[in-house]
């Protein structure tokens, strides 16, 4: 507890006007360290054999690390949420490389993942952020979709393909 609690406390002073939030350079620095810890704390999962996860023959580590899915994508949900574009597009790209790196292992992250990408082609203020949530949104299709819970996935992509499919053919968010 006292970790997860302290991580919010970290996400919410990078993605928020703190004083020393300020500054970019310091803010950006920030929440790349903050996304490559959650990288590679997924990743571990991938070291032990998938096999011995499925029978619950895991080592106490990974287990937390298990445990530790829906804190780590909440966070990536409140910097993907951030009032800073730099912020929110290394968030979105973190997603992206932890579905390529990790994504096999996901399991209770789903639903906060797609809720995520969901908001993303919601606001397209930002024009860099929706190729990213499509390109991840490809990717769950393409390697993961049996992953999915079922009942998320039939009401989770009818959304997605009505969201996404606004978007005009001579747009900058056309893929």
């Amino acid at each position: 507890i006292f970790f997860t609690d302290n991580f919010r406390y970290f996400v919410l002073f990078l993605s928020n006007n703190h004083t020393v939030a300020q500054n970019p350079d310091v803010r950006l620095y920030g929440c790349k360290e903050l996304c490559i810890v959650i990288e590679e704390a997924l990743y571990a999962l991938t070291k032990e054999p998938f096999a011995s996860q499925l029978h619950g023959d895991i080592s106490p580590a990974h287990k937390a690390l298990w445990e530790m899915q829906v804190p780590f994508f909440e966070a990536m949900e409140l910097l993907c949420r951030s009032i800073h574009p730099e912020i929110r597009i290394e968030a979105l790209e973190s997603v992206y490389r932890i579905l390529q790196t990790s994504g096999q292992v996901i399991s209770s992250g789903w639903s906060i993942i797609l809720p995520i990408l969901m908001s993303i082609g919601l606001d397209s203020t930002d024009p860099q952020l929706i190729p990213l949530a499509f390109k991840s949104l490809q990717l769950i299709v393409a390697d993961y979709l049996p992953n999915l819970p079922i009942g998320m996935v039939l009401h989770s992509f009818i959304f997605f393909f009505f969201v996404f499919s606004h978007f005009k053919q001579n747009s900058p968010f056309c893929y």
